[in-house]
């Protein structure tokens, strides 16, 4: 180790600190009070270059409870839940109720989440410390480039799969602006098929319900074999995934709470090759083709 002089020590004690353990956010309140009473118009590059080293070492560690800084399969296991949370209060906030305000804000809450990605990878992304009797301290200024790559290549995964969750939202908006010209005529209703703008016709209608009501085990196989059956068999108007099944939970309520969020997380119907079976197939046949 380089000699060090009387005062370079004296101040490394002070940038280092106790020995023993310490919550990593009490140590970065030190160490910001520290640079505010004491580093601020520090000259020498060694003591400047240890205390942004000691910043970083703390800072790793907070960042861990920062839900902006964790990683994608911990956004995935949150996601749900904290739009839901995100929705609720601001529906409290502002009286914005109904599927239109919700997909709206839905929306509002991913592009808030995509922003914030976005500031990790410009570095512009704050972190403050708050500190006693003084203003909040951002510490992302005493890091260096090197500090957020770690973080930036999570950043870009999120950006990918959250811009993948709005595309499920705009898919959406289409459904229903589709369905929207239906209700105004642009697509007659059946009479007797209370849903026309997914069957083609009222037996259709009829075949479907006494085929979810007898075999129906696995909702999400099952379901994904029906829609595919009879897209291929071109019985029912084309939908997106996502818009059939939220017309099985809010239309038909053919599914429930829980299913229908299950099925969120996965975004998509599996494919016909892949959910067929000898059983659903022969069901299937029986009712709608009557074979």
């Amino acid at each position: 180790m380089k000699d060090l002089s009387h005062y370079q020590k004296r101040v490394l004690d002070k940038i280092y600190g106790p020995l023993e353990r310490t919550d990593p956010l009490k140590e970065l309140e030190r160490l910001c009070k520290l640079h505010l009473d004491f580093l601020h118009n520090e000259k020498d590059r060694y003591l400047i270059s240890e205390f942004k080293r000691a910043v970083e070492g703390k800072l790793s560690l907070h960042l861990a409870s920062d839900k902006r800084f964790n990683d994608l399969d911990s956004l995935k296991e949150k996601y749900l839940e904290q739009t839901k949370d995100y929705i609720s209060n601001k529906c409290d906030d502002l009286g914005w109720t109904g599927v239109d305000g919700i997909a709206e804000l839905t929306k509002a809450y991913v592009g808030e989440l995509i922003d914030q990605q976005k500031s990790i990878i410009d570095r512009s992304v704050k972190v403050y410390i708050d500190i006693k009797d003084e203003e909040p301290m951002d510490v992302i200024q005493f890091v260096s480039d090197l500090f957020l790559d770690e973080h930036k290549f999570n950043a870009r995964l999120k950006i990918d799969y959250l811009n993948a969750e709005l595309a499920i939202f705009s898919e959406w908006e289409t459904n229903q602006s589709w369905k929207s010209n239906q209700n105004q005529g642009n697509i007659p209703a059946e009479k007797g098929n209370p849903y026309s703008h997914l069957f083609k016709s009222k037996n259709v209608y009829d075949n479907f319900i006494e085929y979810t009501s007898n075999h129906i085990k696995d909702y999400y196989i099952d379901y994904s074999y029906l829609k595919k059956r009879l897209e291929s068999e071109k019985l029912i108007h084309n939908q997106k995934d996502t818009e059939f099944m939220r017309i099985l939970h809010e239309e038909l309520k053919l599914i429930t709470e829980e299913e229908f969020e299950e099925y969120f997380v996965r975004s998509k119907l599996s494919s016909l090759e892949k959910s067929k079976s000898k059983e659903r197939t022969s069901n299937f046949n029986k009712i709608f083709i009557n074979i």
